[in-house]
């Protein structure tokens, strides 16, 4: 990969110039993908995060999907801490326009990963029946089309904000590689934080199809709400460990969402502790498993140990006043 032509601040330099700015994790997908962006003409951009993209669109495009990655990072680098023994790659987003699309760049691109093995031969058959952005935490990284395939914005049809999706899936890379499996709403909730301290909406959803317009804004004071039914039980367990509800705008992952929010804003230390000992938890339960395998009590018991001490008004005060 020396001799490939590589971005960073708006500035193209060959990646041998850039090697003292690169991590040696950033030189390895480098060389590994050398071949494939030499023959499709690719853009390399790099950062400040440890990310990479690799992107058939605009220099532009390309330069915002490395600038979110980068604000992202500095979001949430210091409190998703390194479990011993992980060895985390950079994140890799891989951005593909209408035009590459048509041209059928993901279909060569899911043949290149299943050659890799980080993706099996049925993806295959799956993104040339329904292509669709895709988003691999293990690997760690995502295929991101950058137009809304579901509908048409300019015509009302508001269900796609391509810098959003990139916050979130790059926030749930990074959680992954360095914790490994996480509760699926805790992930969730800490993508929907990257994306709406950045952006102050959510638009990165596990769902397809149409997903109302209500549901991308106004997650303080609709979290707010929904805490200020619970006159009684005063606990996150319940709403973290509701995996039923992930990557959706109910009740329980905005509830998530903002007990997360509010421990990073107020409490980075015990945002990370909590983060840290759930890692820790998941690698004495199943060290090389791929699904969460911590029980549920145990899990419960770390979260309230993160909340101890901390006033239910506590929280809702500042999801009041955090939404200006």
């Amino acid at each position: 990969a020396a001799g490939l032509d590589v971005r960073r601040g708006g500035k193209v330099a060959t990646a041998k110039a850039l090697e003292a700015d690169l991590s040696t994790e950033q030189i390895k997908v480098l060389n590994t993908w050398a071949d494939f962006i030499e023959e499709h003409r690719l853009l390399v951009v790099v950062g400040h995060a440890p990310a990479l993209v690799i992107s058939a669109t605009s220099e532009s495009i390309a330069d915002q999907a490395s600038k979110i990655m980068d604000d992202a990072h500095r979001l949430i680098d210091g409190v998703v801490p390194l479990v011993d023994g992980r060895d985390p790659g950079p994140v890799t987003a891989f951005m593909i326009d209408y035009e590459r699309h048509r041209d059928n760049l993901q279909i060569d691109l899911v043949a290149k990963l299943i050659e890799h093995g980080d993706l099996d031969e049925r993806s295959l058959d799956t993104m040339r029946e329904d292509p669709a952005s895709l988003m691999m935490r293990g690997l760690p990284g995502f295929i991101q089309f950058t137009w809304d395939m579901a509908g048409d914005a300019s015509a009302g049809d508001d269900e796609f904000r391509v810098a959003n999706e990139v916050a979130n899936k790059y926030t749930q890379c990074l959680v992954t590689t360095r914790l490994g499996p996480t509760p699926d709403t805790l992930r969730w909730g800490l993508g929907f934080v990257a994306e709406m301290a950045l952006f102050k909406s959510v638009y990165m959803f596990n769902a397809t199809g149409f997903v109302s317009s209500g549901d991308h804004f106004d997650w303080h004071t609709r979290t707010r709400q929904y805490l200020e039914k619970r006159r009684s039980a005063w606990s996150f367990g319940d709403d973290m460990l509701d995996e039923e509800v992930a990557g959706t705008a109910e009740g329980s992952q905005m509830i998530t969402w903002g007990g997360l929010e509010y421990l990073r804003a107020e409490h980075p230390d015990r945002l990370a502790t909590l983060l840290g000992d759930l890692g820790e938890a998941q690698r004495n339960a199943s060290k090389w498993s791929t699904v969460f395998r911590v029980p549920f009590e145990e899990v419960d018991a770390l979260i309230d140990k993160a909340f101890d001490g901390i006033e239910k008004k506590k929280v809702l005060t500042y999801l009041k006043e955090a939404r200006g």
